[in-house]
Protein backbone atom coordinates (compact mmCIF):
# COMPACT_ATOMS: atom_id res chain seq x y z
CA UNK A 1 0.00 0.00 0.00
CA UNK A 2 2.73 2.17 0.18
CA UNK A 3 3.79 2.30 -3.27
CA UNK A 4 0.34 2.89 -4.29
CA UNK A 5 0.25 5.86 -1.48
CA UNK A 6 3.16 6.83 -3.27
CA UNK A 7 1.57 7.03 -6.55
CA UNK A 8 -1.10 9.16 -5.95
CA UNK A 9 -1.07 12.29 -8.80
CA UNK A 10 0.86 10.15 -11.08
CA UNK A 11 -0.42 8.36 -13.92
CA UNK A 12 -0.13 4.24 -13.77
CA UNK A 13 -1.26 1.71 -16.10
CA UNK A 14 -4.02 -0.50 -14.68
CA UNK A 15 -4.73 -4.35 -15.13
CA UNK A 16 -8.36 -5.15 -14.53
CA UNK A 17 -9.69 -8.02 -13.85
CA UNK A 18 -12.48 -9.05 -16.24
CA UNK A 19 -14.33 -12.11 -13.78
CA UNK A 20 -17.03 -14.01 -15.25
CA UNK A 21 -18.91 -17.34 -13.87
CA UNK A 22 -16.66 -19.52 -16.58
CA UNK A 23 -13.91 -17.25 -17.39
CA UNK A 24 -11.34 -15.42 -15.74
CA UNK A 25 -9.16 -12.46 -17.65
CA UNK A 26 -7.43 -9.38 -17.45
CA UNK A 27 -8.05 -6.08 -19.29
CA UNK A 28 -5.31 -3.75 -20.05
CA UNK A 29 -5.04 -0.50 -20.74
CA UNK A 30 -2.26 1.39 -23.22
CA UNK A 31 -3.49 4.40 -21.69
CA UNK A 32 -2.05 5.92 -18.42
CA UNK A 33 -4.33 6.62 -15.77
CA UNK A 34 -3.88 9.22 -13.08
CA UNK A 35 -4.36 7.81 -9.39
CA UNK A 36 -6.48 10.65 -7.84
CA UNK A 37 -7.10 8.88 -4.23
CA UNK A 38 -7.32 5.73 -2.24
CA UNK A 39 -10.14 5.25 -0.04
CA UNK A 40 -11.03 2.91 2.69
CA UNK A 41 -13.71 0.67 1.70
CA UNK A 42 -16.00 0.18 4.43
CA UNK A 43 -17.47 -3.89 3.75
CA UNK A 44 -14.73 -5.94 2.65
CA UNK A 45 -15.76 -9.11 1.18
CA UNK A 46 -13.17 -11.82 0.01
CA UNK A 47 -15.84 -13.75 -1.16
CA UNK A 48 -16.58 -11.15 -3.78
CA UNK A 49 -13.06 -10.10 -4.15
CA UNK A 50 -13.51 -6.90 -2.31
CA UNK A 51 -10.75 -5.60 -0.72
CA UNK A 52 -10.63 -3.01 2.17
CA UNK A 53 -8.94 0.12 -0.27
CA UNK A 54 -11.04 1.58 -3.34
CA UNK A 55 -8.77 3.53 -5.82
CA UNK A 56 -10.32 6.36 -7.94
CA UNK A 57 -8.61 7.96 -11.56
CA UNK A 58 -9.09 10.68 -13.33
CA UNK A 59 -11.88 9.03 -15.56
CA UNK A 60 -14.44 9.29 -12.83
CA UNK A 61 -14.22 5.59 -11.82
CA UNK A 62 -13.65 4.28 -8.88
CA UNK A 63 -12.06 0.73 -9.14
CA UNK A 64 -11.97 -1.86 -5.36
CA UNK A 65 -8.41 -3.20 -5.23
CA UNK A 66 -10.15 -6.89 -5.47
CA UNK A 67 -10.81 -5.77 -9.05
CA UNK A 68 -7.78 -5.36 -10.16
CA UNK A 69 -4.88 -7.57 -11.17
CA UNK A 70 -1.62 -5.55 -11.42
CA UNK A 71 -0.50 -1.39 -11.07
CA UNK A 72 2.23 -0.43 -12.78
CA UNK A 73 4.46 2.96 -13.53
CA UNK A 74 5.58 3.76 -16.68
CA UNK A 75 4.98 0.47 -18.52
CA UNK A 76 1.22 -1.34 -19.54
CA UNK A 77 2.41 -4.56 -20.61
CA UNK A 78 5.66 -6.53 -18.80
CA UNK A 79 6.94 -4.17 -16.21
CA UNK A 80 9.50 -4.89 -14.20
CA UNK A 81 9.13 -5.63 -10.63
CA UNK A 82 10.86 -2.30 -10.21
CA UNK A 83 7.68 -0.48 -12.00
CA UNK A 84 4.95 -3.16 -10.32
CA UNK A 85 3.34 -1.12 -7.53
CA UNK A 86 0.49 -3.74 -7.15
CA UNK A 87 0.21 -7.27 -8.16
CA UNK A 88 -2.76 -9.57 -7.00
CA UNK A 89 -0.95 -12.55 -6.05
CA UNK A 90 -3.76 -14.81 -5.30
CA UNK A 91 -5.53 -14.03 -8.55
CA UNK A 92 -2.65 -14.44 -10.74
CA UNK A 93 -1.33 -17.43 -8.81
CA UNK A 94 -4.69 -19.39 -8.67
CA UNK A 95 -6.73 -18.10 -11.40
CA UNK A 96 -4.60 -16.40 -14.04
CA UNK A 97 -1.82 -18.59 -14.53
CA UNK A 98 -2.95 -21.84 -12.67
CA UNK A 99 -2.83 -25.50 -14.70
CA UNK A 100 -5.28 -25.98 -16.63
CA UNK A 101 -6.69 -29.02 -18.34
CA UNK A 102 -8.73 -29.60 -21.27
CA UNK A 103 -11.10 -32.60 -20.98
CA UNK A 104 -14.68 -33.64 -21.99
CA UNK A 105 -15.66 -32.92 -18.56
CA UNK A 106 -14.52 -29.70 -18.45
CA UNK A 107 -16.15 -28.64 -22.08
CA UNK A 108 -19.19 -29.87 -21.05
CA UNK A 109 -19.59 -28.13 -17.70
CA UNK A 110 -18.41 -25.14 -20.20
CA UNK A 111 -21.04 -25.41 -22.98
CA UNK A 112 -24.02 -26.39 -20.23
CA UNK A 113 -22.96 -23.24 -18.20
CA UNK A 114 -22.85 -21.27 -21.47
CA UNK A 115 -26.07 -22.45 -22.49
CA UNK A 116 -28.17 -22.12 -19.70
CA UNK A 117 -26.70 -18.71 -19.42
CA UNK A 118 -28.08 -17.41 -22.75
CA UNK A 119 -31.30 -20.11 -22.79
CA UNK A 120 -31.77 -20.51 -18.84
CA UNK A 121 -30.86 -22.93 -16.25
CA UNK A 122 -33.92 -25.36 -17.49
CA UNK A 123 -33.15 -27.75 -20.46
CA UNK A 124 -35.58 -28.08 -23.43
CA UNK A 125 -37.88 -25.42 -22.14
CA UNK A 126 -37.47 -24.05 -25.24
CA UNK A 127 -38.40 -26.69 -27.39
CA UNK A 128 -40.72 -28.05 -25.16
CA UNK A 129 -43.47 -25.52 -26.91
CA UNK A 130 -42.52 -26.29 -30.08
CA UNK A 131 -45.13 -28.73 -32.20
CA UNK A 132 -43.13 -30.67 -34.51
CA UNK A 133 -46.82 -31.80 -36.51
CA UNK A 134 -47.44 -28.24 -37.13
CA UNK A 135 -43.75 -28.05 -39.10
CA UNK A 136 -43.74 -27.84 -42.76
CA UNK A 137 -41.34 -28.39 -45.75
CA UNK A 138 -40.35 -25.48 -48.09
CA UNK A 139 -43.27 -23.78 -50.31
CA UNK A 140 -43.21 -25.01 -53.07
CA UNK A 141 -44.67 -22.10 -54.99
CA UNK A 142 -41.89 -19.88 -53.24
CA UNK A 143 -39.96 -17.88 -56.53
CA UNK A 144 -36.97 -19.36 -57.32
CA UNK A 145 -34.26 -16.66 -57.38
CA UNK A 146 -31.36 -16.49 -60.29
CA UNK A 147 -28.09 -14.63 -60.53
CA UNK A 148 -26.16 -14.83 -63.19
CA UNK A 149 -23.27 -17.07 -62.83
CA UNK A 150 -22.59 -20.16 -64.26
CA UNK A 151 -22.60 -22.95 -61.67
CA UNK A 152 -21.10 -25.60 -63.65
Amino acid sequence: MQKLQAAIGKPVFVAEINLSEINAGIKISSSPLILLAIVAFPRPDPLRQLCPHLLVFDDGRGINLGHIARISLECAFAPSPAQTLYLNRPFTREQLFAPRTLSREQLGRTSRALLAEMFGPEPGRLLAGLNTADTTGPATDAPVLHHGYDDS
